[in-house]
């Protein structure tokens, strides 16, 4: 196995990362969201500690990996210049282009990456078919969500895709604990009108627990630290696109949930929504 160790990466001071003519700046708060990745420079919306806990969880070399969730693109140029895999997926719920990515995959993707965009990562067909697309039949070997942050749409993307990881392949969920983060906007404010009417990704959590106590051949490992959660793919079989409320037990009684903190919209609205199970 050949990864690469955080501290010998090419790092420019405690922030940039730095791989030839381009470069990737750590950013979050205000920072992120008024930053716009240029030619030379991508904005990537995750901190220096949470690239160095997903190589420390990685248990094989990363040679088909899919990011979900592009946002302003530095996720898909840091996967890239790490790892060279052999093919990498980037979907993306957002169908405009964006130019500096555009011209990094004609200069430096080699052929390696797709970027799909209009893909709602709570539509497993559509997930499918990328995914059968760049990588036919050959499995996984790490996921990463950082999309939508929503529970029922992290859990099918879930559903659809830890299945096609190969064995001590990795499953990544990043900022699942927003509903619990201290401070008024989170607290009082609910996260504001993104997240407000959401249930809380943490449910995704308890549906892990479960999971791993009653398949651990196929769930051998769930971890997670204050930002995301890790799930190690088992050799156990297990049906791609699989009801989690099918597998997991709790001696007849019903799954305990965290609740969204407003009500949910009126049911017009939420069957406009693509089905989850």
């Amino acid at each position: 196995m050949n990864l690469p160790a955080f501290d010998a990466l090419p790092w420019e001071g405690e922030r940039r990362l730095r791989f030839g003519p381009v470069a990737i700046d750590f950013c979050d708060g205000p920072d992120l969201f008024e930053r716009e990745s240029v030619d030379d420079c991508f904005v990537l919306g995750k901190s220096p500690s949470m690239l160095r806990s997903i190589l420390a969880e990685l248990r094989r070399e990363p040679r088909r990996i899919v990011d979900i969730g592009v946002y302003k693109g530095g996720s898909v140029v840091l996967l890239n210049e790490i790892f060279r895999p052999d093919a990498l997926l980037a979907l993306e719920l957002n169908p405009q282009d964006k130019p500096p990515l555009q011209h990094y995959l004609a200069a430096r993707g080699g052929g390696r990456v797709t970027w799909a965009r209009g893909i709602d990562q709570g539509n497993r067909r559509a997930v499918h078919m990328a995914c059968d697309h760049v990588f036919g039949a050959a499995s996984l070997d790490l996921v990463i969500d950082d999309a939508s942050h929503w529970y029922p749409q992290t859990r099918a993307s879930f559903t659809a895709l830890f299945p096609r990881l190969a064995p001590g392949g990795l499953y990544v969920i990043e900022d699942w604990g927003w509903a619990h983060w201290p401070g008024d906007h989170w607290q009082k404010e609910h996260g504001g009108a993104y997240f407000a009417d959401k249930l809380p990704v943490s449910n995704l959590i308890v549906d892990l627990m479960l999971l791993a106590a009653a398949l651990p051949a196929v769930f051998p490992r769930v971890a997670f630290d204050g930002v995301s959660i890790y799930v190690e793919r088992g050799a156990g079989e297990i049906a791609r696109d699989f009801r989690i409320p099918d597998l997991v037990h709790n001696r007849g009684q019903a799954i305990p949930r965290f609740a969204a903190s407003v009500p949910r919209p009126p049911a017009a609205i939420a069957a406009s929504r693509p089905a989850q199970d």
